[in-house]
């Protein structure tokens, strides 16, 4: 599985593969780790997490419980364009 070390690096690998107009979490880029066949775009939840560790300087529970709240919370997979977030095994 790929890991981007910056946004840049995520949205550059989406642009060269077709995927420069999918809507994204700019700021969890480096939490993406797939896209589906119908095209949603997969996040890493333990990487979302780490984002706002380096990024915010949170502590490993607020990260959890602000992605818990604030990003799984308001996702709607009613949605066509809606993200998914996994836990990596």
């Amino acid at each position: 599985m790929e890991r981007f070390n910056s946004e840049e690096e995520a949205f550059e690998w989406l642009e060269d593969n077709g995927y420069s107009e999918k809507p994204g979490w700019r700021e969890f880029a480096k939490a993406l780790v797939g896209i589906t066949t119908d095209d949603r775009l997969v996040y890493s939840y333990e990487r979302i997490v780490e984002c706002l560790m380096e990024t915010d300087n949170m502590s490993d529970e607020d990260a959890r419980d602000y992605v818990d709240y604030n990003v799984v919370g308001a996702l709607n997979p009613h949605i066509e364009e809606s993200r998914i977030i996994i836990h990596e095994i």
